[in-house]
């Protein structure tokens, strides 16, 4: 451990590698890349016992009555605690933050942490720490006259950097002045620290992204010629429907029909890695949710019918319509037999999985009950 048991210590240690070894170049081969294998294992293995300890600690210091379990005003600290490092990306209401940390951790559904579940909050506030660490030495990389804020040349500088994940349109002033009225909260023509930090996290999902783009494209890219066309496309568009479970099989194919034209922003019939990005990004965070949800309706369909019943679903329905009714268009104060009147589009009196995916969409995307916490 570096300097100590706090979190910003543990993130400065925090180990990350590439377990493949495929970065490992030594005339020694195999041997080499197995004995790397094994150090950098261990490494992480010694890493995540110190969090784990430092977690247990934090725990037992939170845990004010010694019952083994956060509650009642102890998760109030807790609530404190996470807003320290996530400012008010939960929101800027005490209790409603509350209630977004306890939907996203609290496994049980019990009312309170026990040290399993504070662990994972644990884990996911040293990753933010270690983000927040690493946007501050980019931030002072940036800021070459050190005045505590990036203006003029400084953003030309981040301009460039950020074209290696956001590539620019034509005229790149106007991406400029685009770039600083996203970031720019208040609006002094200069990014401080927290404006620059939205930025790096942003370019972070970015370059991660784009990567798995090129990975994906490389895939579906059969005959390698750095173009995706006739019996590739096919698969482009096969591939991005499944992440749309809900459609009907004509939507299916009207939805198909449509794709290609709008990927294919220059009209020439094939796609290049650019053009295949731009819908990437939102085919993935579809599939992402996608899957969230399959995960979500598999623990509520407790008889495992493949349909979510009635009594499967009221005690969810009603927290759901409590945190963001209006988005999920659900009114708090109905009954049961009322919200799942507005869910069940075959009114057959059960949920399917297609009919569930809109429902748990709005709540995702709107309300962020899964996304509370960025990684």
């Amino acid at each position: 451990m570096g300097s100590g048991g706090s979190v910003e210590a543990l993130a400065e240690d925090e180990v990350k590698f590439d377990l493949t070894c495929q970065d490992v170049n030594t005339p020694r081969g195999d041997t080499a890349k197995a004995e790397v294998k094994r150090l950098r294992n261990l490494l992480i293995s010694r890493t995540h016992k110190a969090i784990q300890a430092v977690a247990m600690a934090r725990f037992n210091e939170l845990d004010v009555d010694k019952s083994g379990f956060l509650e009642n005003e102890e998760l109030i600290k807790v609530t404190d605690w996470v807003v320290q490092y996530f400012g008010d990306k939960l929101g800027s209401n005490t209790a409603d933050v509350k209630k977004k940390i306890m939907l996203r951790l609290d496994v049980n559904q019990d009312g309170k942490l026990d040290p399993e579940e504070f662990q994972a909050l644990f884990d996911l506030i040293v990753e933010r720490v270690n983000l927040l660490q690493r946007a501050k030495v980019k931030f002072e990389e940036f800021d070459s006259d050190k005045s505590g804020f990036l203006e003029t040349a400084e953003i030309d500088a981040v301009l460039t950097w950020t074209l290696q994940a956001f590539p620019a349109d034509d005229d790149v002033y106007k991406y400029k002045e685009k770039l600083l009225k996203d970031l720019d909260a208040n609006g002094d023509g200069k990014l401080d620290l927290k404006e620059f930090t939205e930025l790096f996290e942003q370019m972070l999902v970015r370059t991660e992204l784009i990567n798995r783009a090129r990975s994906k494209f490389g895939e579906l890219d059969a005959d390698k010629s750095g173009m995706l066309e006739m019996d590739e496309l096919d698969k482009v568009t096969d591939w991005v429907l499944q992440a749309y479970a809900e459609k009907s099989q004509q939507e299916r194919s009207d939805f198909k029909a449509n794709l290609i034209k709008r990927m294919d922003v220059n009209g020439d019939g094939k796609l290049s890695l650019q053009e295949f990005a731009v819908i990437f990004d939102e085919i993935v965070t579809r599939m992402e949710l996608t899957e969230k949800a399959k995960v979500e309706f598999q623990k509520l369909d407790k008889d495992g019918s493949g349909f979510l019943e009635k009594n499967e679903l009221e005690a969810v329905l009603k927290t759901w319509a409590t945190l963001c009714g209006a988005q999920v268009q659900i009114d708090p104060s109905a009954s049961i037999d009322e919200m799942m009147s507005k869910l069940d589009a075959n009114s057959d009196g059960k949920l399917s999985l297609a009919e569930f995916i809109p429902l748990f969409d709005g709540v995702v995307s709107t309300c962020g009950i899964w996304n509370i916490i960025v990684q």
